[in-house]
């Protein structure tokens, strides 16, 4: 089996100065520098027996940092160069919309479209990353290799691994700088994504993407249940739901948890759903639609989290509208669905809610911490001691 790790290059100029960077071939800032030691540290005990690399300076420098445990030669590959902005290069991300305001609109909602004067059409791209990438998998079957690329470049392909069109592109989400994501290729290299733009190895100071003004969340409507819509989580839900949490006796809410999942959802790595009552926020639930914990990690599996709903809405059908529509998400990506729930009584609902939608328990016992925990053992009956269940979605 071919393992594949893709890697984004760290952070550079055109990233801190907001500018259309594409194939302008710019040198990393200060923070992809720093960047750049944490993704060695996360390479150093990965067994990579081949590297290969976009010829640019960012993606080389890059390609370094992943090598510096390893003392692999560093092939380069004009196929995974970024696409080419062609009038669009150099210049800021502020000007494009009035300056270009079609090709700005294809860019922001129907990226499949895109082209640009003197530059790529995103259907090239498309198809230039699915051949690159595709020749370099079966050149190497049987090993674990690692490419390092570009921000659209690997949006693309990873749209294809996702098993979608390029239509699908907007749904794929940017990865911060320096993000990881692995893809293991069956016999006939069909690919298949075990996870993506994992960034755990960055500190929150060194992300690039939870600062950038251009990666803002886009409104979504994904279902209206009677009084209930249900909608993409905003920037503005953390500080509302745990001004409520502490109201109704949550004495240690906090914004920072639903903080996460907005960076996790910019970043591609989950869809962070919320539901309004009547147009006030009630409730929120988060998919990872590739996870690598609990008792299902790695195996493909969508993953349901943090479903809540403020206790003045509760009983009115918000957790029933959050979960139907987190299911039929992830229903695209992967056959199974699984979660966690506490074992204390504060998720007795939930417990009822979940058995009676159709979830098992997976058999593998109470898990603490995303732990299973030892027989006989003693854990505290907090929010970390829990089980895990499953549901087949097709």
């Amino acid at each position: 089996m071919l393992r594949m790790y893709l890697i984004r290059h760290a952070e550079a100029m055109g990233n801190v100065l907001e500018f259309f960077q594409g194939r302008t071939d710019e040198k990393l800032s200060e923070k992809g520098e720093k960047q750049l030691a944490c993704l060695a540290e996360r390479f150093r005990d990965i067994k990579i027996e081949r590297l290969y690399s976009s010829p640019l300076k960012r993606t080389l420098a890059t390609a370094r940092a992943v090598n510096k445990y390893h003392d692999l030669p560093i092939i380069t590959d004009e196929g995974l160069i970024e696409i080419n902005g062609g009038v669009w290069e150099g210049r800021p991300w502020a000007e494009l919309p009035e300056r270009y305001p079609v090709e700005y609109d294809l860019w922001k909602n129907h990226m499949e479209d895109f082209y640009i004067e003197g530059g790529e059409k995103m259907t090239e791209v498309f198809a230039r990353m699915k051949q690159t990438m595709d020749k370099i998998a079966r050149e190497n079957a049987g090993r674990t290799i690692a490419v390092v690329s570009h921000g659209c470049a690997l949006r693309n392909y990873l749209c294809h691994c996702m098993g979608r069109s390029i239509s699908a592109l907007k749904d794929v989400g940017w990865s911060d700088n320096t993000a990881v994501s692995l893809i293991e290729y069956d016999n006939n290299f069909t690919p298949r994504i075990i996870f993506k733009n994992s960034n755990e190895h960055l500190p929150p100071e060194l992300s690039t993407l939870s600062g950038s003004k251009w990666s803002k969340i886009d409104d979504v409507v994904y279902g209206n249940f009677g009084k209930i819509t249900v909608r993409n989580l905003r920037m503005t839900d953390p500080e509302i739901f745990a001004r409520e949490e502490v109201k109704q006796g949550w004495k240690d809410a906090t914004p920072e948890k639903l903080q996460t999942r907005l960076a996790d959802n910019v970043s591609g790595k989950a869809i962070a759903l919320a539901a309004d009552y009547e147009g006030e926020p009630a409730g929120y639930v988060s998919l990872y639609p590739y996870c690598m914990w609990g008792a299902f990690g790695g195996k493909g599996y969508s993953e349901i989290v943090d479903l809540a709903v403020l206790s003045k809405f509760r009983s009115r059908g918000v957790a029933s509208a959050l979960m139907e529509t987190a299911e039929k998400i992830a229903a695209e990506y992967s056959d199974t669905v699984y979660l966690g729930v506490g074992l204390h009584s504060g998720y007795g609902s939930a417990q009822r809610l979940y058995i009676k939608r159709g979830y098992i328990f997976d058999g593998t016992g109470v898990w603490y911490n995303d732990k299973p925990c030892i027989p006989y053992e003693t854990y505290p009956n907090d929010d970390e001691l829990n089980l895990y269940l499953s549901k087949k979605l097709k």
